[in-house]
This record gives structure tokens, C-alpha cells and sequence, in this order.
């Protein structure tokens, strides 16, 4: 599972429009639902590097 880190999200918005699952919504901050497979597209595509990985979580 993925995890954001509030502090460090703009709200651009780039995580939302690149994950191929449609697990991450944003309205007021980004949230991760259900459909999260892990695959690391959002953390790549973060200019602010608020996006990490939790390993171990699904």
C-alpha cells in the first residue's frame, strides 16, 4: 500500500492522473482506496516525494 504524506503534497494532482487503478483521489489532499496494487507509479511521478511505498501492507 501506498501512503501520503500530507504535509508534503502540492495537490497537483499528477498521482491521481497517472495511476493506472484509479486508487487515488484527491479533493481536499490525496487519499488511496481499495484498488492500490502497490506498483509505484504515483511515487515516481511525485515532485515533492510525498508519495512512499509501505512495504509489507496491501
Amino acid at each position: 500500500m501506498i501512503q501520503i504524506d500530507d504535509k508534503k503534497c502540492c495537490g497537483c494532482s499528477y498521482c491521481v492522473l497517472t495511476c493506472p487503478k484509479e486508487a487515488i483521489t484527491s479533493y481536499y489532499g490525496a487519499e488511496v482506496n481499495e484498488k492500490c496494487t502497490s506498483c509505484g507509479i504515483c511515487v515516481h511521478n511525485c515532485p515533492n516525494y510525498a508519495i512512499i511505498i509501505i512495504q509489507g501492507e496491501k
